[in-house]
């Protein structure tokens, strides 16, 4: 299928590029070159018309195909099972290995964005599709399929995702704000979002000056020139 997709593509670009359609061969005694051009027979080298030649680079039966790509070449010992006579980057007759088309191994060779460590390779007793970690895999917990590195780190006081950290930077935590000036209210500028309040941080960022104790929101409003209790009003 891949070699006849590639075919296909190869004849259309011809087309476009000479303006022949797919049925046009050369005239009598010219032999149609790889890019749809015809020359004649006569130039030293050249095999007669109609005749296989699998190594020229020429379309020597008028055909539309060259060398490996016809299909009369195919059973040609230049053209070997395994080359990559389609140019597809792929060897043709590669079922397994660690080529791009590969299907098994321990590269990735799904495009997933993880190693193929899975239970194909190592014990997975929780099918979360990762080998255990005492079995030189990355499941940290073989024994519950929400923890693994795929998962998505949690506030329950596991290490979800098999980082090494417990509750780190999680989708569930809460913001926390500094408070400098330790007043109970926290500034507006130095926060973090945690399972649980780090020390020294509130739930707040209501304190319009967290460097001075004793202002923040409640605070008495004296004649100072200083908006004492963050109202927005001075005095």
């Amino acid at each position: 299928m891949i070699r006849r997709v590639h075919y296909s593509l190869i004849l259309s670009m011809l087309t476009f590029v000479t303006g022949c359609s797919l049925s046009e061969t050369c005239p009598e005694g010219q032999a149609m070159l790889s890019d749809g051009t015809c020359v004649e027979l006569s130039e030293p080298g050249l095999p007669a018309q109609g005749e296989s030649s699998c190594d020229d680079g020429l379309d020597n039966d008028g055909d539309g195909f060259s060398d490996c790509e016809d299909q009369d070449c195919w059973a040609d010992q230049a053209c070997p099972q395994g080359d990559d006579d389609d140019t597809s980057g792929d060897d043709d007759d590669s079922a397994s290995g660690d080529d791009d088309d590969d299907v098994s191994g321990d590269d990735d060779d799904d495009v997933s964005g993880d190693d193929d460590d899975a239970a194909s390779s190592g014990p997975d007793e929780d099918g979360d599709s990762y080998v255990a970690s005492s079995a030189g895999g990355s499941d940290c917990d073989d024994s519950d399929p929400a923890i693994n590195p795929s998962a998505i780190e949690l506030c329950d006081e596991l290490d979800n995702d098999c980082d090494g950290l417990v509750d780190d930077n999680p989708i569930d935590g809460s913001l926390w704000h500094l408070d400098a000036d330790s007043d109970g209210y926290g500034g507006q500028f130095l926060s973090e979002e945690t399972c649980s309040a780090p020390t020294g941080y509130v739930d707040n960022s209501d304190d319009c000056d967290d460097l001075d104790g004793a202002i923040y929101p409640g605070a008495t409003e004296l004649c100072n020139g200083t908006d004492d209790d963050c109202d927005g009003a001075v005095d």
